[in-house]
Parts: structure tokens; sequence; C-alpha cells
């Protein structure tokens, strides 16, 4: 091995919590729902959100975020596209390019 690098505060879960964030002031606008009102909407968005990173990593339409009788018995839906994932995400990317930059720098 000639060389090793990290971001130990970067990972997966950062990326999650950036879509879910975005789906909470979405749901927040559209229908002035609180997602993080209950542990239990948190969770079940947040779960959805995982499920939504995982599919925009081999698709290039939308994917919907939605979730049925969520708070109060109302459904909600929300849509995020790979482009609106990768404009989020971008200070994560640019953590990421940097640690590798670092690590080829050492090598």
């Amino acid at each position: 091995m000639v060389a090793t690098a990290c971001d130990p505060l970067l990972g997966g879960r950062d990326f999650d919590h950036l879509i879910l964030d975005a789906m909470r002031d979405d749901y927040q606008k559209r229908y002035k729902l609180d997602s993080y009102s209950t542990t239990k909407a948190k969770l079940r968005l947040k779960a959805e959100c995982e499920k939504a990173k995982k599919l925009m990593s081999s698709n290039v339409q939308p994917i919907p975020i939605g979730l049925e009788c969520f708070l109060n018995d109302m459904d909600v839906n929300g849509k995020m596209s790979r482009a609106d994932f990768e404009e989020l995400t971008k200070p994560l990317l640019e953590r990421m390019r940097n640690t590798i930059e670092n690590l080829l720098k050492e090598a």
C-alpha cells in the first residue's frame, strides 16, 4: 500500500440527509407539514430518501419520493432527479474530490 486518505466525517448518510432536508422543505412549502414533527414521520421519510438515493444511481428519470398517510393521514408526493441530486450534493462531492487529490499527492 502506497498511501491512504479518508474523510471520517463524510459518508452515505450525509447524502441521505441532504435529500431528507430537501424533501422536508418541499413538503413544508406544498403541504404545510413539518416532516420532523414526529420521530416516526422523520424515520419514514428517511427510509424513503435512502431508497430514492439508490434508485438515482441507476436512473436518469426523476425518482418519486412519496408516502401514504404520512402526517395527519395526508399522502405526500415529491420527486428528485439525478441532476437535482448532483446539484444538491456538490459540496460533499467537492470534499470527496479534495480527499482523492490529497491521496494522489501522497502516493
